[in-house]
């Protein structure tokens, strides 16, 4: 638990009120993004204020009205849920260059090129996000985030989304240790031949396609064979 000296406020508005708690700002950001972490570790202290900087506490009548419970609990996962945590300028940036590089890495693996079915590399990714301005927002899912720069990028970038299909021979004697990695594409079907071979059909995003097939051929020493559907 954060000491009251070093919490921050977050805050929710409700109409023209406004309904505060003291959080630990990293823990309360966590929460925020869904992370697991429970409400008392985040708060700074159990009380739910109109105005916490003037030790205005919010009473038991008014909480009941706006939140349908008293819980202080229940009432600290509503306000940061819903409401607007106040973190520093440094830890926004943190938060900011988290999520940029998680939206570039989505691109990344469900985009490719049309020209060459490769995926853009993440520096020509990185570099088309900086130069159609794309601010990106601490708070709001990096999936969501995604799209919208998808979008924004097919007037400056070459871009496709989807999956390819391929059906893929693995030699008998690499059909262990090629699991693994198979695992990570979507199987459609699959059989074995007489003699042992794996044959397996799957379903892959187009900017996983280089890496899937490097670390197979690793694998299977180039013995693999594949045909694109």
């Amino acid at each position: 638990m954060v000491g009251v000296d070093k919490a921050i406020i977050a805050r929710y508005k409700v109409g023209k009120e406004h309904y505060e708690i003291l959080v630990d700002s990293d823990l309360a950001v966590d929460f925020k993004h869904g992370k697991n972490v429970d409400i008392y570790d985040i708060l700074a202290e159990r009380r739910i204020y109109m105005d916490a900087a003037a030790g205005l506490l919010a009473s038991e009548i008014k909480l009941e009205q706006v939140f349908q419970t008293k819980d202080v609990g229940e009432i600290a996962k509503q306000i940061i849920q819903k409401g607007l945590i106040q973190i520093t300028t440094e830890h926004r940036h943190k938060l900011t260059e988290e999520k940029r590089k998680k939206v570039i890495q989505i691109v990344h693996t469900n985009c490719y090129d049309p020209r060459t079915n490769l995926p853009h590399p993440m520096t020509r990714i990185e570099a088309a996000v900086g130069e159609i301005k794309f601010n990106i927002d601490p708070f709001k899912p990096a999936e969501q985030q995604a799209q919208e720069v998808i979008k924004l990028l097919k007037p400056i970038l070459p871009i496709k989304t989807g999956n390819s299909e391929f059906e893929l021979k693995i030699p008998h004697k690499f059909v262990g240790s090629s699991k693994q990695t198979i695992k990570t594409a979507q199987t459609i079907k699959e059989h074995f031949d007489s003699e042992g071979n794996w044959f397996v059909t799957i379903s892959i995003p187009g900017g996983m396609t280089e890496e899937f097939f490097d670390k197979l051929n690793n694998i299977t020493h180039g013995e693999m064979l594949s045909k694109k559907l």
